[in-house]
């Protein structure tokens, strides 16, 4: 059943800067912005909510999100994926790119379902968007936190089988562009739809300047 929500005594934050002190109008239907209007009386609702001055911002989106609440999209379960998008809610996230680490085809071939699952059945919390893949194709170098036995070259074959049992399901693809088998990797990556992005890598500005060509337009 929809409900109306009037967030008032707000400062919006807009396109073209921060309103002053107004109210927000919001049918759960849809889950959208009825209105924005400046403060003064109003039609009764259901439910209020007195901003006390406070800023009301569109919902924030994270895009490199490994985990939260002492979880890791990496578990590998409902649950990790479930608590991690819901205690993001809580402060004001409301969409997310669960991220990897590198790891092998057959735990990707696993979240992919996982995520699929997620989205159909619904999170209670933030919407989970496309897979970001963070790896394999990373510097050894470089590493940080990656977990160096799963670190490797970009190969082929290996790419054409995450592009199909990732198909429609990954946000961003992230690679250290100065590897062997990078320009291939990136065409076959850019030509899926799926941005690339500079991580964990050691590559020269010239290196960069070329990947920047390839399709890398993010670090």
């Amino acid at each position: 059943m929809a409900e109306r929500i009037l967030i008032h005594n707000a400062a919006c934050i807009l396109p073209d800067g921060i309103g002053p002190a107004g109210q927000v109008l919001i049918e759960t239907e849809g889950a959208r912005i009825a209105s924005i209007r400046p403060a003064g009386k109003h039609d009764a609702v259901p439910h209020e909510l007195d901003a006390r001055g406070g800023f009301v911002v569109p919902g924030f989106i994270d895009i490199h999100c490994h985990g939260g609440d002492g979880h890791d999209f990496m578990d590998g379960t409902v649950t990790a994926f479930r608590a991690i998008a819901q205690v993001h809610a809580q402060h004001g996230t409301t969409l997310i790119a669960p991220t990897t680490v590198a790891c092998s085809l057959d735990e990707l071939k696993d979240l992919f379902g996982l995520l699929r699952q997620v989205q159909a059945q619904g999170t209670g919390g933030a919407e989970l968007a496309g897979i970001h893949l963070e790896g394999p194709y990373l510097a050894p170098v470089m590493k940080g936190a990656q977990p160096e036995s799963a670190i490797r070259l970009p190969d082929r074959r290996e790419v054409q089988a995450i592009l199909e049992i990732g198909r429609g399901l990954i946000s961003r693809w992230s690679a250290a562009p100065e590897l062997p088998g990078s320009r291939d990797f990136a065409r076959m990556v850019t030509a899926a739809g799926i941005p690339l992005s500079i991580a964990h890598s050691e590559a020269t500005c010239e290196q960069v300047l070329e990947a920047y060509q390839w399709g890398f337009h993010s670090v």
